[in-house]
């Protein structure tokens, strides 16, 4: 059968790792975490291009891996940044 994973979206630096669940169907049945698939990150702490990996578990009738990017961005560090100037003119 053919899985689908859904996109991983950006994300907003925090200074702590950053861990977005995909959606994993297979077909029009939505799969489930632990069960079906495992997920591991790379690079998911600091800013820049971070990383899920998708891991068929073989118990849970699926094999294989997925790799998927996603961004961390420091949009709110650089909000926070600029509030805080703003406050004191």
């Amino acid at each position: 059968s053919k899985l689908s994973v859904g996109k991983v979206n950006k994300a907003e630096y925090t200074g702590e790792a950053i861990e977005p669940k995909p959606v994993v169907k297979d077909g029009r049945t939505v799969l489930t975490e632990g069960t079906h698939y495992t997920l591991e990150y790379e690079r998911n702490i600091e800013v820049g291009t971070a990383f899920v990996v998708i891991k068929g578990k073989t118990e849970g009738g699926y094999a294989g891996k997925r790799r998927l990017s996603f961004n961390l961005n420091i949009v709110f560090f650089f909000l926070a940044v600029l509030s805080l100037y703003n406050s004191r003119h």
